[in-house]
């Protein structure tokens, strides 16, 4: 079941003043990245938490860019790779 905007403005109040386009456009990059098969149950978790960050980089606006804006420099970074490390194994790693 793939994220759709209302159910990720439900699950991350604070973008709730954001545009659906930019969300829309994060939460379809964030689907590409995460492959479901890997990331099975947790794959919508995934997708809203790298959507989340990607969001959250983009309306932070150039001094971001700037910096590097690595994925931990966010809370929404730092769950999905929390995430991301739940879903690893052996030699497949999700993301």
């Amino acid at each position: 079941m793939a994220v759709t905007v209302s159910a990720f403005k439900i699950s991350f109040p604070d973008f709730e003043n954001s545009g659906d386009d930019l969300i829309e456009a994060c939460l379809e990059e964030a689907a590409r990245r995460i492959p479901a098969a890997n990331w099975r149950t947790k794959t919508n978790d995934g997708i809203g938490y790298l959507a989340a960050h990607l969001i959250a980089l983009r309306t932070l606006g150039q001094p971001a860019r700037l910096q590097g804006a690595d994925i931990s420099d966010t809370t929404y970074g730092r769950e999905y790779l929390r995430l991301m490390r739940s879903v690893s194994y052996g030699g497949r790693v999700a993301g």
